[in-house]
């Protein structure tokens, strides 16, 4: 059987993209009877897991996507830890990356 790598209960498919402070991944939450949905899954890189200053903005970030609900921005399902390593769940849009639709300077 060929085993996926998983965060928590998370199964990781493929590296997404990655920032300043993170990485996102395409990510499967697995439901029962073999339901599964794709979910974008935010980590902070290897690097900043022990740097106060950075787990406070993702935090920060964390607190402030949980308030926001709009058609345009995704949303942010929850947030949680794992052997000492924080992420967030959040929606997975399926699509070009405003970086490769053109618009490079709005990113």
């Amino acid at each position: 059987m060929d085993e996926q790598p998983s965060v928590g209960r998370f199964r990781v498919q493929a590296r997404i993209g990655t920032g300043g402070m993170g990485e996102v991944y395409l990510a499967s939450a697995p439901g029962p009877r073999g339901v599964a949905k794709n979910v974008a899954l935010k980590l902070i890189r290897g690097l900043y897991q022990e740097d106060r200053e950075f787990l406070d903005m993702f935090m920060e970030e964390a607190k402030v996507s949980f308030l926001l609900t709009h058609p345009n921005i995704v949303q942010t399902y929850e947030i949680g830890q794992v052997d000492g390593h924080y992420f967030l769940v959040m929606e997975y849009v399926d699509g070009i990356t405003l970086g490769r639709s053109g618009c490079e300077g709005l990113n």
